[in-house]
């Protein structure tokens, strides 16, 4: 309860920061977690290529010249391969290459984070891993359009459900 007074807090101090953004929770019970989004996301699944068996649960929302997008595969396991490839194939969507990477544990979760940049393009990820599953949290958009405590705060809004609370 704690953890979520204090990302309410931020939330509604950052809501100073863009009037564009309108920071929402979401909360999914069966991907098991909750985040922030900037704006009313929309929610896809689709298979992803080369992994027949993996299904790609995303939602993504539109705000401030920029993409945010929180989602979750399941796989068979999940290493390092499956850590890199990820971050490789959202680098190559924006013909980009990577400026900064590092390792981090948020919430428990270990994972990477990392900066992308292509032409006008600016990538910034967290990738997450919980058991077998790989959450990725990701904003894409113009280089500059953000601040960088808009950034943060959908970064660090994830929060995995315990399954009492877990809902909608």
């Amino acid at each position: 309860m704690r953890s979520r007074a204090v990302i309410a807090l931020v939330a509604l101090l950052a809501l100073g920061c863009s009037p564009e953004l309108d920071w929402r929770e979401l909360k999914s019970a069966e991907g098991g977690f909750s985040a922030l989004m900037p704006a009313r996301p929309r929610h896809e699944v689709r298979k992803l290529s080369g992994a027949p068996a993996v299904v790609m649960h995303l939602w993504s929302a539109r705000a401030a010249k920029s993409v945010f997008g929180v989602g979750y595969a399941d796989y068979p396991a999940v290493d390092l391969r499956i850590l890199d490839s990820t971050r490789d194939a959202l680098v190559k969507n924006i013909g980009g290459r990577v400026v900064e990477e590092r390792p981090l544990v948020q919430i428990g979760l270990a994972g990477s984070e990392f900066t992308a940049e292509g032409g006008s393009m600016f990538l910034k990820a967290r990738l997450l891993v919980s058991g077998a599953r790989l959450y990725q949290l990701v904003i894409l958009g113009e280089r500059g359009a953000l601040a960088a405590v808009d950034i943060e705060l959908f970064l660090s809004s994830f929060q995995p459900l315990r399954s009492d609370n877990a809902s909608g």
